[in-house]
């Protein structure tokens, strides 16, 4: 292997190779660095020569470009930004999404130097087609980036957050309604639980029942949102539960509110005339039509005076009896349909007037119309305050856009120890430190292994990505960072 092909390995394979002197600085993964130190201390002066011959140049995948000029670093850096800009303008023309101009940014970052000019060029004329079309241009502000000692290019944009889609007033209102829609499911539990029960301890454990099934239906799928696979699945059939519970004691409140409205509807009905009716005869009209008819037929049979005058008089009392009796049965027809009349009024004011209309719309009836608008309330109702407060507890990036990008700080290196000697007999020393660091990737890697060890985040880019905010790769930076100790020092 020679001096070359030993510098391509250890860029391969992750290890960055920089002079410092009369010396080469590596810093890499720990257990790569642990494999490739033996050759390199083998091939130290070739190494240091061809480290300097390469040193500064646009090396992406080799030392070679696949076609196209000469490049210097500054030119290079000129591009990029150029580019991100021109990005910029065209993710703010055609309104792009975050997830999509976080892919662009993201593949931006990550291409070989040879796709640079084109996508330049591409981006250009994207920008121009668009600005012609929307007649502006540079509507969303332009975007600062910073390209720092790695190559990576960070961003913030003039005049509004960065990569923040989130802001501290959204969460704020998020907070006051997720807090008002629970209060409000409670006092419904509240109300439900009181009319549910019958002695004071009765309605005191319906009353703690619903508080808790409501607080928990709340706040479990924000609480489960960082947690594993089981206890998710655990997490997520416990909240069905108590999301059924809650609704069902809503429903309870929204049938017995209802009840009670029409009660107090049919309440103010006025009452209805009352009809004196006389007093009720002895004999029923079959019984005076049967008297009356033997009357008739004695009548016709009698030759005396005397007696067809006796027979006349009854049969004329018998007729008085009988128009008595037909009065009576009138005014008793006329009390029952005012009692019928006033009985129906109160069942339609009882009933609500949409209810109603929707029951005789849809062909169902009232009460059956009654239960599911009440369960569609209960169920609106705690989805508002599911989702809210998910917002509301949902890790989210706080950096605003008069916040600065810390610049890029040299980590004093720990105290180094001896390691070996060359052929040539130049002590190797090698540290555990990093030598150099940003502020904000320190910051954030300390937060992601302190979530990580607090069972609240698991290592992976996209977990990360949606933890800090930050773009992917960004995220898998960090993920690299955190999940293998790196090794430095010089050769």
């Amino acid at each position: 292997m020679n001096a070359f092909d030993l510098w391509f390995e250890c860029r391969r394979r992750g290890i960055s190779l920089k002079l410092n002197g009369e010396t080469v600085r590596y810093n890499g993964p720990e257990k790569v660095v642990a494999a490739m130190l033996p050759a390199m201390k083998a091939h130290k002066a070739e190494l240091i020569n061809c480290t300097r011959a390469l040193e500064g140049l646009p090396i992406e995948d080799g030392p070679f470009l696949p076609w196209g000029p000469y490049l210097t670093p500054e030119k290079l850096a000129e591009w990029q930004r150029e580019l991100f800009t021109v990005v910029d303008e065209l993710a703010a023309l055609e309104g792009w999404s975050e997830h999509r101009y976080d892919l662009i940014a993201g593949q931006i970052e990550r291409q070989p130097v040879s796709t640079i000019r084109p996508d330049l060029t591409y981006f250009r004329a994207q920008a121009t087609r668009g600005a012609r079309v929307a007649g502006k241009r540079g509507s969303g502000g332009a975007r600062l980036f910073a390209i720092g000692q790695n190559g990576r290019a960070r961003s913030r944009r003039e005049g509004a957050p960065m990569r923040e889609t989130f802001s501290p007033a959204m969460g704020r209102t998020a907070a006051l309604l997720a807090l008002a829609a629970t209060t409000t499911a409670a006092c419904l539990s509240i109300v439900a639980g009181w009319q549910r029960g019958g002695w004071p301890a009765e309605r005191a454990l319906w009353i703690v029942l619903g508080v808790v099934l409501v607080v928990a239906a709340h706040l479990l799928p924000a609480l489960c949102r960082g947690a594993r696979w089981p206890l998710r699945c655990v997490g997520g059939a416990l909240w069905i539960c108590c999301t059924l519970s809650a609704c069902f004691g809503h429903a309870t409140f929204f049938l017995l509110a209802q009840q009670h409205a029409g009660e107090l509807r049919a309440a103010t009905l006025p009452d209805a005339p009352t009809v004196m009716a006389a007093p009720a005869p002895g004999r029923s009209l079959t019984r005076v039509t049967a008297d009356r008819a033997v009357v008739v037929a004695q009548l016709v049979t009698v030759k005396t005076a005397a007696r067809q005058r006796v027979l006349s008089a009854r049969l004329e009392a018998l007729d008085a009896e009988a128009g008595e009796v037909r009065r009576q049965q009138a005014a008793d027809d006329r009390t029952a349909a005012l009692e019928v009349r006033k009985q129906v009024e109160r069942e339609a004011v009882r009933a609500d007037p949409a209810t109603t209309r929707v029951a005789a719309l849809l062909v169902v009836p009232a009460a059956r119309v009654d239960l599911l608008s009440g369960l569609l309330f209960a169920a609106v109702l705690e989805g508002v305050a599911c989702f809210c407060w998910l917002l509301t507890m949902s890790p989210r990036a706080t950096v605003t856009a008069h916040d600065s990008f810390p610049e890029v700080v040299t980590a004093p290196a720990t105290a180094p120890v001896t390691t070996g000697v060359t052929a040539a007999g130049a002590a190797v020393t090698h540290d555990r430190a990093p030598v150099t660091a940003t502020a904000d990737h320190a910051d954030d890697a300390a937060r992601i292994t302190a979530a990580i060890a607090a069972g609240r985040l698991r290592g992976t880019v996209a977990d990360i990505r949606r933890f800090l905010g930050c773009s992917q790769s960004r995220a898998a930076t960090l993920r690299r960072q955190i999940a293998e100790p790196e090794a430095c020092g010089t050769v």
